[in-house]
């Protein structure tokens, strides 16, 4: 009778982490359903919350040009020195900044044209579910577009783009 009722006793213990696993596991997936819940149909990113004001464009600038990148994104390598270069020569009414979740250590920008944000709730609020991504953000911390910049190419291309519509 002993055998029994610690087996049943064990059954139970399990039944009780299988449900705390289930709780957990639930909770995860209202997090993604919720981070789909925002995306538009075009392919960007629709933010409900305010931005915080780390990505928003600095004073004088009319717009943000943020690429979301991690130290661990073998492709954000090629991606931040083609976004540099751009930066560098590009308009003055853009603010070009790197976004993060951590600090960066691998990932090195050679020039002063880019700012560096780390900021894991900004991070996660502009997060299309790629990397890198370019986002484009206006002067009152709307997001316009965001899109794959999965090469040097694609960042130069996304820029070039952006910066031919902008006015002035």
């Amino acid at each position: 009778m002993e055998i029994v009722a610690a087996a049943l006793v064990l059954a139970w213990v399990a039944i009780i982490l299988l449900a705390f696993a289930m709780a957990g596991m639930l909770h995860q997936l209202r997090d993604v359903q919720s981070a789909l819940a925002r995306r538009t149909v075009s392919g960007g990113i629709d933010v409900p919350q305010e931005l915080p004001d780390a990505v928003k464009p600095e004073s004088g600038r009319s717009h943000a040009a943020v690429l979301l990148v991690d130290d661990s994104c073998a492709i954000c390598a090629e991606a931040v020195p083609a976004f540099a270069s751009v930066a560098g020569t590009g308009s003055p009414d853009i603010d070009f900044l790197l976004l993060s979740r951590k600090p960066l250590e691998k990932l090195a920008v050679e020039r002063g044209d880019v700012r560096t944000v780390v900021d894991g709730d900004a991070y996660h609020l502009l997060d299309p579910g790629w990397q890198p991504a370019l986002v484009i953000i206006d002067g009152d911390g709307t997001v316009l577009e965001a899109e794959p910049a999965g090469s040097a190419e694609a960042v130069r291309a996304g820029l070039a783009g952006f910066t031919a519509r902008i006015p002035g």
